[in-house]
């Protein structure tokens, strides 16, 4: 076995033990659901010893949220909270300034502190609008960061402008394309944008200068309800390039699956360069290699389908070539990292219901399983062998594990919910198969109820997932599918990964185009007479 199979067995074994001689183990309930720590994704510190990370919860006592961040020892496992941890108090976006100084986002500024608990902390950058994604390059002395600005305009004239807009009598808005509401939100003037800024640093008085909007330079359009809208960035480790995930305007953006990337250099002047212009899909999660000579992305290729498998593409910086690795894969990444030697990239992908790390070279597209259970994600290398990552599982709420690429094991370095949960039996899921629609074999996962007896009936509780396109996985929801939250009011917990679903193969997703209505029915009336 690979990965953690091995622990999750005897993890599994051992509650199967006290479970039998009888326990006073309590089910999952609704407060202690809700009041679970979250565990955010680790950044490594430039000597590659310590990771940051953020632990958010819910304070029902309160009413309010709580984020602090937390420095962990990557050797020892040694672990120290840095941040106040107070209900209200709500700290995000770690970051290094350099290995005896963290930064943060903490009330809509940028902050830095000694590495130290409960450091003292200044105030680094206070923006007029939000900020997100903070990066910052040392040896080139930037930040990097998103924020939604209304057209042409830097931060200070947006915010001028927001308040202008607050001043109107009334609230009507003009669409003239279809796209006027995307999920929860309206379409407004303010679209998010790439910016840099430089950091003059003298001693104790750090100051930021003008910043400078990277996605500005992108060729102009009229409407600024469907201007250019920037997705997500990547920063070079030497700070000199960025690449962006761009969506472009059109006609009608409510069918476009259109998502660009496009090149810059941190120091602005010349127009970004496009990398994905042949391409009619969505393209996504650009990394550099730590050397900084190449760009991978994923992409999808097919216009118009947003579960169309996802390719991985390098871009040479020296050459201006891209190609495309493991192209005979039948899977679809949704998440890349570069190894530390750039030998190779980590895929995070869906595989029979898991969200595993495969480790694929970046030459010949030769792959290896790296886990094999639960779910991971946030991977972040270490050094040539080592890598973090997040991994939870039905059974256990997300935590950071070290991972050993050469030998797959594995070791947990935090327990963020032992406390919560030392009383709570968590059920493990377990795989079923039967034959489905087309006469396809279809999986599922069924979680047994609190003190199961199998000499009892018990209610079914079958919980179907969106899209129709994505899965039900073996990790941890903090949603409202938490099958453990059923299975601890007494019912047996099925869910059914039906036709359309990834990580069976992009034929298994595909089939369900057209047939929305009935081969997902039929998958799941079967499972429920399996």
């Amino acid at each position: 076995m690979r990965g953690f199979s091995s622990a999750s067995v005897l993890l599994a074994l051992i509650c199967l033990a006290v479970l039998s001689v009888g326990s006073n183990l309590r089910p999952l309930d609704i407060k202690t659901f809700h009041s679970l720590n979250r565990v955010g994704a680790p950044v490594v510190s430039p000597n590659q010893k310590l990771a940051l990370f953020t632990t958010s919860y819910y304070s029902q006592a309160e009413n309010k949220n709580a984020a602090f961040i937390s420095c962990l020892d990557i050797d020892s496992g040694n672990i120290t909270r840095l941040t106040e941890d107070r209900p209200g108090t709500v700290v995000t976006n770690p970051l290094w300034f350099d290995q005896d100084t963290i930064g943060y986002l903490k009330r809509g500024a940028l902050y830095r502190q000694a590495l130290q608990t409960d450091g003292a902390a200044s105030v680094v950058f206070a923006p007029p609008v939000p900020i997100s994604n903070v990066n910052y390059r040392a040896n080139q002395s930037l930040l990097t960061f998103m924020a939604a600005v209304y057209p042409n305009c830097t931060l200070m004239e947006s915010a001028a402008a927001k308040q202008r807009a607050a001043q109107r009598p009334d609230s009507a808005m003009v669409y003239d394309n279809l796209w006027a509401r995307h999920w929860n939100e309206w379409m407004t003037p303010e679209k998010a944008s790439v910016f840099t800024a430089p950091v003059a640093r003298a001693d104790e008085q750090w100051t930021v200068g003008r910043e400078t909007s990277l996605a500005a330079m992108l060729p102009h359009t009229a409407d600024p309800l469907t201007r250019w809208a920037v997705d997500d960035y990547a920063v070079s480790p030497s700070g000199s390039s960025l690449a962006f995930v761009v969506r472009p305007p059109t006609d009608n953006m409510t069918w476009s699956t259109n998502v660009d990337i496009y090149l810059a250099a941190t120091g602005g002047g010349a127009r970004p360069r496009l990398l994905t212009g042949r391409v009619g899909g969505a393209a996504s999660a650009p990394a550099f290699s730590w050397d900084g000579q190449r760009l991978a992305w994923l992409q999808m290729e097919t216009a118009g389908y947003e579960a169309d498998i996802n390719r991985i593409y390098i871009y040479t910086l020296a050459t201006r070539e891209t190609v495309a690795v493991a192209y005979d894969w039948d899977a679809s990444p949704h998440a890349l990292a570069w190894s530390r030697d750039n030998r190779a990239l980590y895929a995070v992908v869906s595989s029979r219901g898991r969200n595993i790390v495969v480790e694929v070279d970046a030459v010949t597209g030769k792959r290896r399983e790296l886990t094999s259970d639960g779910s991971a994600g946030a991977v972040r290398p270490v050094d040539a062998r080592r890598v973090l990552l997040v991994h939870s599982s039905t059974e256990a709420p997300a935590d950071i594990r070290l991972l050993d690429t050469r030998s797959c094991a594995s070791s947990q370095l935090t327990r963020a919910n032992q406390d919560k949960l030392q009383d709570v039996q968590l059920s493990r899921a377990e795989d079923f198969w039967f034959t489905g629609a087309r006469g396809d074999r279809v999986h599922g996962w069924v979680v047994r109820p609190y003190a199961y007896d199998r000499r009892k009936r018990y209610p079914l509780a079958l919980l179907m997932h969106g899209g129709p396109q994505q899965a039900s996985t073996q990790g941890f929801s903090t949603a409202q599918w938490n099958p453990n939250m059923y299975a601890g009011a007494g019912f047996v917990t099925v869910q059914v990964n039906f036709h359309g679903s990834p990580g069976y193969g992009q034929n298994f997703t595909d089939s369900v185009r057209r047939r929305w209505g009935d081969y997902p029915y039929v998958d799941l009336m079967r499972a429920v007479d399996y």
